[in-house]
């Protein structure tokens, strides 16, 4: 009984969330195991993130966000444009290639501003500029030269105009280097000869320690170097601390190591939301004694140079493995937005990765999969090939707090029973195998209710008896024996929709079958009902009261699934097939 085209209706206990591991920022805190656990409860709080914090595996720190992206998104808004005129605006402008209506990008997260509106155009500028026109299929692009043509240069060139307030002359361009720098010879000769750097109109006083082709070179081109990651020229440094670490304004630096070869988020000052331009105090150390402070050597010189592909876990800079994202399978796995967590209650680890099945297990490791795997205690019924076993579940079991949950929020009518016992099911192989066979063959697995009739002396979850009476009777324990049969079902079993196996995704539903299990106990009512898996396959959705047999299911489904409507309080679903359910899970409950 219960809906054919909707999602399973078993209630799984949190495992896991959206995850880079290992590479979170933000405010921590530690606690117990349960808190902990209720780590992944607490929401992201970057607004408009919904995605749960991190917990990281080793330490137990429960974080703020969900990534670092967000932290230092969090940390380090991208200011509007009026009140960042002056670190932003001056180095907006249209795309610079010509034809190009567009405006360059603008990254909205760091607020880096970009000459060009995409990577194509910023590489096709640097093909124009040595001479080479880009191809698309088999025809040659022509190349447009007026919107590269200096207005006061006299000739044809590919280069914008210099930067410098006032100067009409084209940028300085390195034939050796590919580089294409942000003003023109001039005004790079004499800036480079200075301690003055030239940015937008003003200027500004630099440190003597800086190396002079990092001094100068005013504005920015906008994309420095094409790679794997688009990476933007801050401006030229405002200051240089003692250490050599270099600051600039957080609003336009790039958010990556500036030294060469390092892909590392650059450093955040929690205190003031100052982004450094390095990684760490002995990257910055190592960039000032190199004289370089990253991939551009010239303040606003863009290299056009493809470079190699790194690996996508953030923070690696490893080469990716050929035809991978990643360097090595320890990395994608990190990488996966989704890990999923041991299923222990209070425990806060990652599940552990079984390489053989190259699949993860539900608990991080085998003490805590002998502790969810806990049964309080395990009856036996039947005899021979039809033998069964019931393991009454610890509450502590992975599964316990499944069943119970589904049973109490599908009940949906009036007040909910309380849930006595969950027994676990250990139907015999030859049963299991006919069920794993018919639904592998038509497909759709639900887990549905299904309420039952047993035998009057079959009271073994009142106290009375510690075994099942494995009587051909006792309807209940029939099913554990032989799984369910249509020989026997009576008509009121299918009124509706013809000689089938019914079931319903509503507990409250199969409970109006399951008075014939009921039992008392000190004054107590105690009934049973079973939680199984029904491979549905394809079926045929109706919401009429009844339909005739030769509809029932009809020729091409496999089952009928009655819809909630007018004619139905409750959903109900049908199959026609004895394999093609099996009774995994009894519930006990009170009522």
């Amino acid at each position: 009984m219960g809906s054919a085209c909707s999602s399973q209706d078993a209630s799984q206990e949190p495992g896991g969330w959206a995850t880079t591991s290992g590479y979170m920022m933000g405010q921590t805190q530690s606690g117990s195991a349960s808190a902990r656990r209720q780590g992944q409860f607490k929401k992201c709080q970057l607004p408009g993130c919904s995605n749960p914090v991190h917990v990281d595996r080793k330490s137990n720190k429960v974080f703020d966000h969900c990534c670092r992206g967000h932290a230092i998104q969090h940390q380090n808004p991208p200011q509007p444009a009026s009140q960042s005129a002056a670190d932003i605006s001056d180095f907006q402008q249209p795309c610079l290639l010509p034809g190009c209506g567009l405006t360059g990008s603008v990254d909205k997260t760091t607020g880096v501003s970009y000459d060009y509106c995409s990577k194509a155009h910023a590489i096709e500028a640097a093909m124009r500029m040595s001479g080479v026109a880009p191809k698309m299929g088999s025809t040659t692009t022509t190349i447009d030269h007026s919107g590269l043509r200096a207005p006061s240069s006299g000739g044809d060139t590919f280069l914008p105009p210099c930067k410098h307030s006032g100067c009409t002359r084209p940028c300085a361009a390195d034939a050796k280097t590919g580089r294409i720098h942000g003003v023109c010879q001039t005004h790079y000769s004499g800036a480079a000869n200075s301690t003055t750097y030239i940015v937008a109109g003003r200027t500004s006083a630099a440190s003597s320690t800086q190396a002079p082709a990092r001094a100068a070179m005013g504005g920015t081109v906008g994309i420095i170097k094409i790679s794997s990651i688009a990476q933007a020229a801050p401006p030229p440094p405002s200051a240089s601390s003692a250490s050599g670490r270099l600051t600039r304004p957080s609003a336009v630096s790039s958010g990556q190591c500036q030294l060469d070869g390092c892909a590392k988020l650059s450093a955040i000052n929690t205190s003031t939301g100052e982004r450094y331009d390095f990684c760490s105090r002995q990257h910055a150390q190592q960039a000032k004694n190199s004289g370089k402070a990253g991939p551009f050597n010239g303040g606003g010189a863009f290299l056009a140079v493809p470079g190699p592909a790194v690996c996508m876990l953030l923070g690696c800079a490893k080469p990716q493995a050929p035809g991978y994202d990643h360097c090595c399978k320890d990395h994608a796995l990190a990488a996966r937005k989704y890990i999923p967590m041991c299923t222990l209650r209070g425990c806060a680890k990652d599940a552990w990765f079984d390489p053989k099945r190259n699949q993860y297990s539900s608990y991080c490791g085998r003490a805590h999969r002998n502790e969810g795997e806990r049964v309080l205690q395990e009856m036996t019924g039947g005899s021979g090939g039809s033998g069964f076993r019931l393991q009454e579940l610890d509450r502590s079991h992975q599964k316990y707090e499944s069943v119970k949950t589904q049973f109490t929020s599908k009940w949906q009518k009036g007040n909910v029973p309380t849930v006595e016992n969950i027994f676990l099911i250990k139907m015999p192989m030859g049963v299991v195998d006919k069920y794993l066979a018919y639904k592998n063959r038509v497909g759709n697995e639900r887990r549905r209710f299904h309420g039952t009739s047993r035998a009057s002396d079959c009271d073994f979850f009142t106290g009375s008896k510690k075994q099942p009476c494995s009587s051909r009777t006792c309807v209940a324990c029939n099913i554990c024996m032989v799984g369910f049969k249509l020989v026997g079902t009576t008509k009121k079993s299918y009124a509706r929709y013809g000689r089938g196996l019914y079931f319903s995704s509503v507990s409250g539903k199969s409970n109006d079958y399951a008075d014939g299990s009921e039992q008392r106990r000190n004054g107590a009512r105690y009934r049973t009902m079973f939680l199984c898996n029904v491979a549905v396959g394809k079926a045929k959705v109706t919401e009429a009261v009844d339909l005739p047999d030769d509809q029932c299911p009809g020729k091409g489904f496999d089952s009928v699934v009655g819809n909630k409507g007018a004619n139905l309080n409750h959903d109900e679903t049908v199959v026609y097939d004895e394999a093609a359910a099996i009774p995994s899970y009894m519930i006990v409950y009170r009522m």
